[in-house]
């Protein structure tokens, strides 16, 4: 789903529809491959999500950034946006839950955890191939 089509998913993603930062954020971290498998993989431990990509967003808008993210809604849209990049494979929201006080940011308090009891139209692969010399 690109993020145009995503702010017009729910009143309260349109908050963020003029932010490159949101778009950004979109884009290359909730919907990278890798971060994507790792939200996948905490998912299976009943771990929230955002735990995979809560620093990358810290950082990323650290310098300068269009978005407010310790604004509650922003929040909430962030939120609907790993929903929307865990949905293909099948993994829909259980319950909020606090974030473990490992992660190295404090802006995100509490995330959604997910579960594999959707429709999935994608799945992980992770291959083990033998090492030649």
């Amino acid at each position: 789903m690109t993020f145009d089509s995503f702010v017009k998913t729910h009143p309260t993603c349109s908050v963020v529809k003029d932010s490159q930062t949101a778009r950004e954020i979109y884009n290359n971290i909730v919907w990278d491959e890798e971060n994507r498998i790792k939200m996948a993989d905490l998912s299976a431990s009943d771990i929230p999500a955002l735990v995979a990509i809560a620093s990358q967003i810290v950082d990323f808008c650290a310098p300068n950034c269009d978005l407010d993210i310790t604004n509650d809604t922003v929040k909430q849209v962030i939120g609907r946006m790993i929903s929307v990049a865990l949905a293909p494979l099948g993994l829909e929201p259980v319950k909020k839950k606090r974030l473990p006080q490992s992660t190295d940011q404090d802006i995100f308090k509490n995330a959604t955890s997910y579960a594999a009891t959707g429709t999935p139209t994608e799945r992980v692969e992770k291959h083990i191939v033998p090492i030649t010399k």
